[in-house]
């Protein structure tokens, strides 16, 4: 893309004479810079002049004004906006173009048109913008300033000049300009205003349609919030509903009956211990047998819990997948009446007529907030089951614990049995 800072040859110079020379037509090896004064020079007659060291910093607007000025100078026609859009042109004949540079200002071009009226030609590129000291200076003086953007141009490798007049100056140049500043004594600056005045009354029946456009958004928006409190007390029902599940779900009570069977199988642990003392000393086969019974029932009894304790887990995670999703919406209705609030607020908002719809966005508005504050408890409420959630799975971590104790305790025991049946088979007891 073309820039500022872009290395260019330099066409237009001036010889030791202070003469301007075109480098396509004079011979010498050496020059001055138009822009900042220092020489510049060229091995061969054929090449474009270059700074010996760093190039100085309106160079390469020094040379897009300077071809520029020698094209219009030559066409003597141009297409300047007639409108503050710059879509509409009209052509005027151009008496006389020429280009104003001194030192470290930017170049402009002035172009005096047929009825003797001046205006101003200041380009602009991706990294170089307009001087605004400069137009305000014009400003003052009441001169008229048009600003010529070329951000979209690139540098050929040859024959800059063509690729001007043929990317520039074409039939769409008053789309590339802007006025900045007009002067209110010429007849052109005068029909201009006539026609801006009547752009502006096309601009106002657009604006209503606007209007009318986004009334019926508003509407759609009021349809929109009543779906969404419908939706907040359905989802109200919802959580009081899995709030009522939960009382059913008494994890405290649910932790106190493990605890009392962990007690139970402690007990039991123990009298086993004591029966294996008696059967030591007592040798009986057949009381051994049916405590080891009694043994598996109560191993049987406890894995049977555990199963439902896990389902009722699984249950709780299931429900709170749920609420999850549920949440996910809920943020989605937020962004979208987000989006809404927005739209609302950037619209321009001066017309009377207006007043009733401002004070219903208001009213959406407060009713928004209420709808966040509900969700907030919403989310707290879920959070609080989580936790109830992850103090169950530590607790039924620790009855798992109890149970895993109470199968080595009973591996240990049959151990111990089997011995004993040896014993008794063998006859040593």
């Amino acid at each position: 893309m073309l820039c500022s800072t872009q290395r260019m040859g330099i066409r237009f110079c001036l010889n030791d004479n202070g003469v301007l020379i075109d480098s396509k037509e004079s011979k010498d090896l050496t020059g001055h810079c138009r822009v900042c004064g220092k020489s510049v020079q060229r091995e061969k007659s054929f090449q474009l002049f270059q700074h010996s060291d760093k190039q100085c910093d309106h160079l390469v607007l020094s040379e897009i004004c300077e071809r520029l000025t020698y094209l219009i100078s030559s066409q003597q026609q141009l297409a300047i906006p007639i409108d503050y859009t710059c879509t509409n042109s009209i052509s005027v004949y151009v008496t006389h173009c020429s280009l104003l540079i001194d030192t470290d200002t930017r170049p402009l071009i002035e172009l005096t048109l047929q009825d003797n009226q001046a205006i101003y030609l200041t380009v602009t590129l991706d990294d170089s913008e307009v001087d605004q000291n400069q137009i305000l200076n014009l400003r003052t003086r009441f001169e008229s300033v048009i600003e010529l953007n070329l951000s979209n141009l690139t540098v050929p490798s040859t024959n800059f000049t063509s690729y001007l007049s043929d990317k520039v100056l074409d039939d769409q140049f008053h789309k590339r300009c802007t006025w900045l500043s007009f002067n209110p004594l010429h007849s052109l600056t005068r029909n201009i205003a006539s026609i801006e005045q009547s752009s502006i009354e096309n601009e106002q029946q657009r604006a209503l349609s606007e209007l009318e456009q986004v009334n019926e958004r508003i509407k759609a928006a009021n349809h929109t919030l009543e779906q969404i409190n419908r939706d907040i007390v359905t989802t109200q029902t919802t959580l009081t509903h899995y709030h009522n599940q939960q009382h059913k779900y008494d994890l405290s009570k649910n932790i106190e009956d493990l605890k009392r069977q962990e007690s139970e199988l402690f007990k039991k642990i123990s009298t086993l211990k004591r029966q294996r003392s008696e059967l030591l000393s007592g040798n009986t086969t057949s009381r051994l047998s049916d405590k080891v019974e009694d043994l598996r029932a109560a191993y049987a009894l406890g894995k049977q819990h555990i199963k439902q304790q896990e389902f009722e887990k699984n249950s709780l995670k299931r429900q709170i997948e749920r609420l999850t999703n549920q949440k996910s919406e809920f943020h989605k209705e937020i962004d979208n009446a987000k989006w809404l609030r927005r739209v609302l607020e950037k619209f321009d908002c001066s017309f009377g007529d207006l007043e009733q719809e401002l004070i219903q966005i208001v009213e959406l508005s407060e009713s928004y907030d209420q709808y966040q504050n509900k969700s907030r408890l919403a989310e707290n409420k879920l959070n609080e089951l989580e936790a109830n959630v992850n103090k169950k799975q530590e607790e039924l971590d620790e009855v798992k614990k109890g149970v895993e104790f109470y199968k080595a305790q009973k591996f240990k025991l049959f151990k111990e049995n089997q011995g004993l049946k040896k014993l008794v088979e063998s006859g040593d007891v």
